[in-house]
């Protein structure tokens, strides 16, 4: 339309210009978008130097139907590389760097040393859920025959955002506050987090699952961290009403922190870990159909 409705080539210019740069701009977000506005941008610098444009348009229909086709035919018959063949390494993958990065949580807990084996192992799980996102969306924009099982691998996806997160909200914390004494009630909780990542790594992998570590006890660590907390609680509500006001105690406040941000994180864990071994047990059980 614009070829038709002037021919100065400056618009040409500004325009292919512009078609350009938002060609770079979308090529990373959205290929098909890129791909128009270097159509367009090619179409108006061969506009300065021919002035027949139409001539110019035409070769590149040709052009891009041709290229089109061979793509096409060589993508779904020759070598096709839908992404549904390979995401099931991707979450593997990411599963195994978030146990990783959970035992350094659980060993820095532990040590407080060796903060860089910590962050390689954060950076490590942060990377493949990046890989694990980027796999997603290509495999959003495959056809839909190719995208199996694609909304519960959207879960699982979700999941692990809500998981990763969730844990470098735990490890930050732990990080910046150093315990002397690390409960058994913690050993516990974290076990069973790794014990519900590594079964939706087992189900992945098709080996034996792992034994469930037991509710009892999982229910006894939540009960004894509550009761702590209450304790605390207890213990400030009696301060409180020998004196009004009275500050609290340095001590007293970071215990109840510790306490109340931790049992809340580990409860979360253990919520979100078991909801993604329930997501990946049926992506398997969809797919032995």
């Amino acid at each position: 339309m614009i070829v038709l409705i002037t021919q100065n080539t400056y618009v040409y210019a500004v325009l292919s210009i512009l078609s350009l740069t938002l060609a770079l701009s979308f090529i990373q977000k959205n290929y098909r978008t890129s791909s128009i506005f270097v159509t367009t941008s090619i179409v108006f610098i061969y506009a300065l130097i021919n002035p027949d444009a139409f001539e110019v348009i035409q070769f590149r229909i040709v052009d891009t139907l041709i290229g089109a086709s061979i793509a096409f035919v060589a993508g779904s018959l020759l070598w096709p590389a839908w992404e549904s063949y390979s995401i099931n390494t991707t979450i593997i993958e990411t599963l195994r760097a978030n146990r990783k990065y959970l035992a350094e949580i659980n060993r820095y807990y532990h040590q407080f040393d060796g903060l860089t084996q910590y962050k390689l192992a954060r950076k490590d799980a942060f990377l493949q859920m990046g890989n694990l996102n980027a796999a997603f969306q290509r495999m959003s924009q495959e056809p839909k025959s190719q995208q199996e099982n694609i909304g519960t691998i959207n879960e699982i996806v979700g999941l692990n955002h809500t998981f990763l997160a969730a844990m470098a909200a735990l490890g930050t914390f732990i990080l910046n506050r150093k315990n002397d004494k690390v409960s058994e009630d913690f050993e516990i909780i974290l076990k069973t987090v790794d014990t519900n990542l590594r079964q939706a790594l087992q189900n992945l992998l098709h080996k034996g699952p792992t034994e469930n570590t037991s509710k009892e006890k999982l229910e006894e660590a939540y009960q004894h961290l509550e009761e702590r907390f209450d304790n605390l609680v207890a213990i400030r509500t009696a301060e409180l009403e020998k004196e009004d006001f009275k500050p609290i105690e340095p001590e007293l406040r970071k215990n109840l922190q510790v306490t109340r941000l931790i049992t809340d994180q580990l409860k979360w864990l253990v919520t979100i870990s078991g909801n993604l071994k329930r997501v990946v047990n049926s992506l398997e059980n969809d797919r032995s159909k």
